[in-house]
């Protein structure tokens, strides 16, 4: 949203395409115009790099605008002297009125699904978020209450688990050679105020296998009681039946 003034107009419109093209300048650009720029450029530019000095340049990423307001305040007008001929004595100042670049909050584009996968394998869970701009996603194992990764920066002692994205909008948490323990709940959350955030489930899958002391052999008397044991595990728990293998 922009507001215009007729005697600011021009002035309004130069900030507005000072702060777009400032987001487009690499790191370098940037520090030189803020030190060399003009007394508006670097009023505008000032602003804009407090707000986009740590991101990468528009061919790395288009850093997202947030909400800026531009104070005009020290914006004078001259109805008489208007050259350039001579410095304007001025004798008319208008009021504060803001310039504001609005950004929508960012918002879930779509449920977290929840993923089945085999022992072994890899597990990948996607959230995305339209309208991110400078927050920040983080990923954490709600049943182990445990941070996994702010960004694509993985905590610590995590070397099965790593984030991926695209588009500034969809963050993929990756846990590779998953277990039966990695079941449960994860959950993508946005640092915005207050946080936002949503739940996605995974459910680690194993064959059905027979453990120790299954399937041996017992020898008893006849009329004696027998007991025979069979003992498997899986995820899901597998169900036993019994049968003789002459199918009587």
């Amino acid at each position: 949203m922009a507001v215009s003034y007729p005697q600011l107009g021009l002035l309004v419109n130069l900030a507005l395409d000072i702060v777009s093209a400032f987001a487009s300048l690499a790191q370098q650009q940037r520090d030189n115009w803020v030190e060399y720029g003009s007394s508006l450029a670097k009023h505008v530019v000032g602003l804009q790099y407090r707000s986009f000095r740590r991101h990468r340049s528009l061919e790395e990423e288009e850093p997202r605008r947030p909400n800026i307001s531009l104070d005009l305040d020290y914006l004078e007008y001259d109805e008489e002297d208007s050259s350039n001929e001579a410095p304007a004595r001025h004798k008319e100042q208008y009021p504060y009125h803001p310039v504001v670049l609005e950004q929508e909050d960012p918002n879930f584009a779509e449920p977290i699904p929840s993923v089945t996968v085999a022992a072994g394998k890899t597990a990948e869970l996607k959230c995305v978020i339209d309208n991110l701009g400078n927050y920040t996603v983080a990923w954490l194992n709600v049943d182990k209450q445990t941070l996994l990764a702010v960004h694509t920066h993985v905590i610590a002692n995590q070397e099965r688990v790593r984030v991926t994205h695209y588009a500034h909008r969809q963050f993929s948490l990756q846990i590779a050679d998953v277990r039966p323990e990695d079941s449960g709940y994860y959950m993508c959350q946005v640092n915005t105020r207050p946080m936002r955030n949503q739940v996605g489930f995974l459910n680690v899958v194993v064959a059905p296998y027979f453990l120790e002391n299954s399937g041996y052999n017992v020898s008893i008397r006849e009329n004696d009681n027998a007991v025979l044991r069979c003992h498997a595990g899986g995820n899901p728990q597998p169900k036993i039946t019994w049968r003789r293998e002459d199918s009587q």
